[in-house]
This record gives structure tokens, sequence and C-alpha cells, in this order.
């Protein structure tokens, strides 16, 4: 009895454990739009690496299939301030934390399906992380066009890859998704640039190799350049010049292989 005594005081003065929160984990959308297909790649590596919900914006009306006929019709478009039509999305965005936002570069900036898309949907206040597909470059100006076009977005974080470059873009990205904190993993940790300093005669030969295979960057030519080491190599931000024009270029030059550029900025 003695003991049956001691049994229900125990139980009696126990006190309630707090109900445990669960987690949930973050929801992720990603929205695209591709043309040739590599916007699609990218958009599908992003989807596969954060188990996230995808979808592609479709136009009302196709553009031509030749690629020639594409550019005359969109440069036609852009003269006439005109936008192409595009398809209602089937996804809620209220459902999801973060809209991981794709599109190609076209003439510079965000491509004009995704633009007549961003009239259609409300992103204000909404986490964003934009990423896009290029032929030199255009990541840097469309971003900041992405914040000109819908004021109050949240943008967390931007990506971009070549689309001579695409094959990188998967070890890319999980890179770029651990840095961000998305998904869980260790990478080096990135130093800034150093001081822009005048190029010398081996970081224009540098430069050269990297853009030689690209007729847009004919007759282009470094001044300055500052550089950080990076896994396996150096990146180089060389500033630069072409017929009055100025640019920035981003070079990588990795060990036991040619330098490539991966990004171009024109101002």
């Amino acid at each position: 009895m003695a003991a049956a005594a001691l049994m229900l005081v125990a139980c009696g003065t126990k006190k309630a454990e707090a109900p445990v929160e669960e987690t949930l984990a973050p929801k992720y959308l990603v929205l695209y739009y591709s043309q040739a297909g590599t916007t699609q790649k990218v958009a599908e590596e992003f989807q596969k690496a954060l188990n996230a919900d995808i979808e592609c914006v479709e136009l009302t009306d196709e553009f031509p299939s030749d690629y020639q006929e594409t550019i005359a019709k969109v440069s036609g478009m852009r003269e006439s301030g005109e936008l192409p039509a595009v398809k209602d999305i089937q996804s809620n965005l209220e459902d999801y934390d973060v809209i991981f936002l794709g599109y190609p570069i076209w003439f510079g900036t965000i491509a004009t399906p995704m633009q007549s898309l961003l009239k259609n949907i409300d992103l204000k206040g909404k986490k964003v992380v934009n990423f896009c597909s290029f032929g030199s470059g255009g990541l840097i100006a469309s971003t900041n066009d992405l914040k000109e076009a819908v004021p109050g977005i949240d943008i967390v974080a931007s990506y971009g890859v070549r689309t001579l470059r695409a094959e990188k873009a998967p070890a890319e990205i999980n890179e770029f998704l651990i840095r961000n904190g998305f998904v869980e993993g260790e990478v080096e940790a990135l130093p800034g640039f150093d001081e822009m300093q005048p190029a010398t005669d081996e970081e224009k030969a540098i430069f050269d190799k990297a853009i030689s295979t690209y007729e847009m960057l004919n007759g282009t030519v470094a001044t300055e350049v500052c550089q950080h080491p990076v896994a396996g190599g150096v990146e180089y931000l060389f500033n630069a010049e072409n017929k009055n024009q100025k640019m920035q270029v981003w070079v990588l030059q990795k060990e036991g292989a040619e330098p490539e550029f991966t990004l171009v900025e024109r101002f």
C-alpha cells in the first residue's frame, strides 16, 4: 500500500509535457519559361535539388520553330511595345515560401513571355530566387529590371549560366543552394575580390583566351582586373572596353582547364 501511495503521488505531481511543434519543410515552386530548352534544364536541376513543385509558362500562340524567325518576331514586338500572351499558371503562389523564377535572356533582359507573366501575377512581398540562361550575360541587368517591374519583390539570391556552359549548371546549382541556405552541405568559403588593378600582359592573355570563341566580344580589350580564389582555381573580374562600350567580364580559370568567361555585363 505504501508503494501504491508513492506511485499515486508521483503520478499526481507529474507535469504535463509541452506538445512538440512539427516544423514543416519550406515549400518551393520552380516557375520558368524556356524557348530552346536550356532554361528548362536549369529549372529541372533546381526542382530535383529542392524536391520542389515545377511549372512551365506557356504561350497562348507559340513562336515560330525557326530561330531566326523567332528573333525577327520578338524584335518586331519589342519595337511596338507588344508582349506575347501567356496562359494562366495553375500554381497558387500563396502556397509557397519561395518562388524560383527562371527565364532566358533576350536582348539583354528578361524574355518577353516572362515579362508578360509578371504583369498577370502578384509577387509583391514574395521571396524570389531568379535564375536565367544567356549567351553572354544579363543576370545583373535582368535582376534590376525584375525589381523595377515588381516593386516590393524580395529577391533573396540570383543565378545565371551561359548556354555553352549549361553542363556545369548541376554542380554550380548545388553550391549555390548550399551557400544560400536552401540545402544542407559544406562548401569552401568564398572570399571577396581583391582591389582592382591595371591588367598585366599575362592577365590580358587569360582574358583574350577566355573570349576567343565568342564572336560578339571580338575586339574587346581588358583594362583592369581583380580576382579571388575559388575551389580548384581563380575567378577574375575584368573591366573591359569595346568600341567605347564599357563592360565587366567574369573569367573562371580552373587548374588544368582553359579559361572561360562566365558572365558579361555591359554599361
